[in-house]
């Protein structure tokens, strides 16, 4: 009876296990989706930032600071790029720490994986102990009852 409850009992952990595992694979499929749509937006917003500042600055030559204007006005122009290319360097250098953010997210999941991983496989190292254990068992009783009952026989 014990051997028919310990029995019953690794089915059970086996199919924990598996439902442990799937959600683990669903959960992981689902951050990597993540990272890539991150990775993505990422990657969209600094070829913005490049094409809005190639633009700007299109402009601004078709314009050109040396058109009849004052030397005030030049400097001016020339600082409120100058604001511009920093507002562009502060924005890129937000998307490269959200991107580098991603990547962490991707670097511990994967590190989650490897954890539950190892930890499946130790469970599957324990239960094929448990199995040898219980083959054991059962060899020993048939061989006592042979045993018993040649002393029967003889």
């Amino acid at each position: 009876m014990d051997e028919r409850r310990g029995h019953h009992e690794l089915l059970k952990q086996i199919c924990n296990i598996r439902q442990l595992q799937q959600g683990r694979d669903e959960r992981e499929a689902v951050q990597k989706r993540q990272a890539v749509i991150c990775a993505d937006d990422i990657v969209r917003t600094k070829e913005q930032i490049v094409d809005q500042g190639i633009d700007q600055r299109e402009r601004q030559l078709e314009r050109g600071p040396f058109q009849s204007h004052s030397l005030l006005q030049w400097q001016f122009w020339l600082s409120h790029s100058l604001d511009e290319v920093r507002d562009a360097q502060d924005a890129l250098k937000e998307a490269e720490d959200e991107e580098a953010d991603a990547n962490n997210q991707l670097a511990k999941s994967i590190g989650y994986h490897k954890s539950i991983s190892e930890l499946i496989i130790q469970s599957h190292r324990n239960i094929n102990k448990l199995q040898d254990r219980y083959a054991e068992r059962k060899y020993e009783d048939l061989t006592s009852y042979r045993h018993w009952q040649n002393e029967d026989n003889a």
